[in-house]
């Protein structure tokens, strides 16, 4: 049986071996079904040690270690490990004497590393200034002389470094650092593979604190520079790359624009723009159209407006080949009677006007569930929502993207909802069916339950009154067209009573306009009268591009004629129902 000095001794006394926290880790996980007492004390300190994740820029402490795994548990608390709630004067007192112990300066660097940040942190005792000085040492060994495992774990070491040398602004450390930094890319930069290079421009180039000679910047645009040249053109071995080359192009135009030589930092981005016209040929109109999307946004990013829009042409001509690529995803389930029948019962029970309001609240979907769901299937399919997502219209034209769910959490909820939406609409067909067939609601019922709503004007009465006629004698088209301008402005109008402002001023500044439905939405007097849960509801339904986005549709002439649907009226008849529920407030 191992012991846990002999497990650290194995890598403690592998002078050149690569390693990294994951097999220390791991071999000293091995060793706790074996130990007790003291002994396991021990171990699971080592272990905490190697645990945790660094350079986590959403730490939930706020320090450059975080946990490595972090989750909600059912009863709404939240499961971290390693936890800095774990760490305690005796933690910090073992790993002090840890880091004397060890000559590795892999280990040297992790048992520093985690008494430096988490000292003062836990036990509000400031660490010994050398104690930064022998981490920011054992950082740059471990990058110099390539101990790491994985090359971009090298560079990370030595970005740590920089900062703590920098934080300590020592002239001798932060030279090391810059020159560590240099010699690293140097060693280990790949062209295709972005990760591995542009750091010696992100972490010194600019940087105030970093004295960089001449030469020195000189070299670093140069070799971006020939490393642009070759994405862009490609090589014997290696395909053109414009992704890749982007990158490099990026760092180069910020340099330009910084030096004001414009006419520099356009050509790099035109040389991007050529690098994806060398290769659309080889992809489907899809694929293009997300390619040149990506190009127009970059040309906006550096003034490129012109360029940007013959962009913006090519993608509109490619929108009917994006529709001809586009397939039908469907699935079957399958409700039995006897849970359709308990469904529409138990939402049918008493008086009419209880039936709505029923109806109104199960139909209204809950932000903080559906966030949540979309957290719980990010781990059952974490690759869908690590790439970011295209959303075309049926015309083929990219009309949004979704991030990642790092990047863009409200993109993944928005997206979620819809399709959620389109889900409850099964049961809510059954509901507004069961209500009207066997407890006869008519629209005089749903008339007079809106008009008694304040945001309902009395001028407005006669057209909802049609359209609502219009719902019922299956007239969809009619309806839809005739209720959302008046759901607009009775959002308008909860705005206006409550003393806030409607207007716009025009840009020429010869008047005023009214501010877009979506606009309305987002103020907060709107937030406050209707809830989060309901604003977000009728951003959905009406205005954000990444749901139904009903009312830009149907008022632009955009919607087609499949979406004057029978789904899509009990939608907006459920959302004009929300307003109804509206009342005056009261001394």
């Amino acid at each position: 049986m191992s012991t846990i000095q002999e497990i650290l001794s194995q890598f403690n006394d592998a002078a050149n071996a690569k390693l990294n926290e994951e097999q220390i880790r791991s071999a000293l996980n091995n060793l706790k079904p074996n130990h007790t007492g003291q002994d396991l004390e021990h171990l699971d300190m080592e272990i905490m040690a190697f645990g945790f994740d660094e350079d986590q820029h959403d730490s939930p402490w706020n320090t450059y270690f975080g946990p490595l795994v972090t989750y909600g548990n059912n009863d709404g608390t939240v499961f971290e490990w390693p936890s800095i709630k774990s760490v305690d004067l005796n933690t910090i007192t073992y790993w002090e004497k840890r880091a004397d112990e060890v000559l590795n300066p892999f280990l040297k660097a992790r048992y520093l590393g985690v008494v430096w940040e988490f000292k003062k942190k836990v036990i509000g005792v400031d660490p010994n200034h050398d104690i930064c000085r022998q981490y920011i040492d054992a950082l740059l060994e471990v990058a110099n002389r390539d101990l790491s495992l994985y090359e971009y774990d090298g560079s990370v070491k030595a970005k740590r470094a920089l900062a703590l040398a920098v934080s300590l602004n020592d002239k001798i450390l932060k030279e090391k650092c810059k020159t560590c930094i240099i010699a690293f890319e140097e060693r280990h930069a790949i062209d295709d593979k972005p990760g591995l290079w542009g750091y010696s421009f992100d972490l010194l180039l600019g940087n105030r604190k970093i004295e960089l000679t001449p030469s020195e910047e000189k070299k670093i645009i140069a070799d971006l520079e020939a490393k642009l040249c070759r994405l862009s053109e490609g090589t014997d071995d290696r395909k053109i790359d414009p992704w890749s080359a982007e990158q490099a192009a990026e760092r180069l135009a910020t340099y330009y624009r910084r030096k004001n030589k414009t006419e520099d930092m356009k050509r790099v981005i035109m040389i991007v723009g050529e690098a994806y016209s060398k290769i659309e040929s080889s992809g489907s109109a899809m694929q293009v159209s997300g390619w040149l999307e990506d190009l127009r946004q970059l040309y906006i990013r550096y003034n490129l407006n012109d360029q940007a829009h013959e962009v913006l042409l090519k993608i509109r001509e490619l929108g009917p080949k994006v529709a001809s690529e586009m397939g039908t995803i469907s699935h079957q389930f399958q409700i039995s009677k006897e849970k359709r029948d308990y469904i529409v019962a138990a939402m049918t029970s008493g008086s009419k006007e209880e039936i709505l309001n029923k109806i109104i609240a199960q139909y209204i979907p809950d932000l903080d569930e559906t966030q949540q769901r979309v957290f719980e299937l990010s781990k059952k399919a974490p690759i869908a929502y690590l790439m970011s997502t295209q959303l075309h219209d049926d015309q083929g034209r990219m009309i949004a993207r979704i991030g990642s769910l790092k990047d863009d959490l409200d993109g993944h909820v928005v997206r979620q909802l819809s399709e959620d939406l389109y889900i409850t609409a099964i049961s809510l067909r059954l509901v507004l069916n069961g209500a009207i067939q066997e407890k006869g609601l008519i629209a005089p019922d749903i008339l007079q339950f809106i008009r008694r709503s304040p945001v309902i004007d009395s001028d407005r009465i006669e057209i909802i009154e049609a359209a609502i006629n219009a719902y019922f004698r299956r007239d969809f088209l009619v309806f839809i067209h005739l209720v959302i301008p008046q759901i607009e402005e009775g959002i308008r109008n909860i705005v206006e009573y409550a003393g806030g402002n409607v207007l716009k001023p025009q840009r020429d500044g010869s008047g005023f306009h009214l501010r877009t439905f979506d606009d309305l939405l987002r103020d907060s007097i709107i937030k406050q009268a209707l809830g989060d849960d309901l604003t977000n509801y009728f951003r959905v339904v009406f205005t954000d591009q990444r749901g139904w986005n009903l009312r830009n549709k149907v008022c632009h002439g955009l919607a087609d004629p499949n979406v004057f649907s029978q789904q899509t009226a009990d939608r907006v008849l459920h959302t004009l129902l929300c307003l109804g529920t509206l009342r005056k407030k009261t001394e």
